[in-house]
């Protein structure tokens, strides 16, 4: 139960501070030991060819094959084991950081504006086109599928485990 009691802490914690967009205090820079280079990491990431789509399906694919390498991990181990609860608690650790940062990606692929040659285009990257196309229906039912699966499958798992853990005692 305090382990339960801790990860919904965290949980709350990193969900308020998930959306907030600030710049690090220059006192906070000048302390650091090296140097950080500081550029908007978006238009470095644009001038590579890394645009929206691919940060969406990273966002989603790569956190996905992690947490099947932790299950697979937890299952193989033996019943009520350390390692099987280590991996099960790091599991749900590790899905509850993805949870904010997942739906904030899949929100942003839905929200469209008027682009400046006539197009619509994506809000969050104006080089990503809305006008309809396998690359956009994909994403569209990738993005509708995992949030429903997250979005909704999550709150539903840590409910079911909650009521399961209070019949246990």
């Amino acid at each position: 139960m305090v382990r339960l009691k801790v990860l919904s802490t965290f949980f709350q914690v990193q969900e308020l501070t998930t959306l907030i967009d600030i710049s690090w205090p220059k006192i906070a820079l000048m302390t650091l030991p090296f140097q950080l280079p500081i550029s908007d990491s978006k238009c470095l990431a644009s001038g590579s060819g890394w645009n929206l789509i691919h940060t969406f399906h990273a966002y989603i694919w790569l956190p996905i094959l992690v947490f099947l390498a932790i299950f697979r991990y937890a299952v193989r181990s033996p019943k009520q084991s350390p390692q099987r609860l280590k991996a099960s608690s790091t599991l749900i650790f590790l899905l509850s950081l993805w949870y904010a940062p997942v739906l904030k990606s899949i929100a942003s692929i839905f929200h469209c504006v008027e682009g400046t040659g006539g197009d619509s285009v994506i809000v969050a990257d104006p080089g990503v086109s809305c006008e309809t196309s396998t690359l956009r229906t994909t994403m569209v039912i990738e993005g509708l599928t995992f949030a429903f699966l997250v979005g909704v499958g999550f709150p539903a798992f840590v409910y079911w485990k909650t009521t399961n853990l209070q019949k246990q005692g």
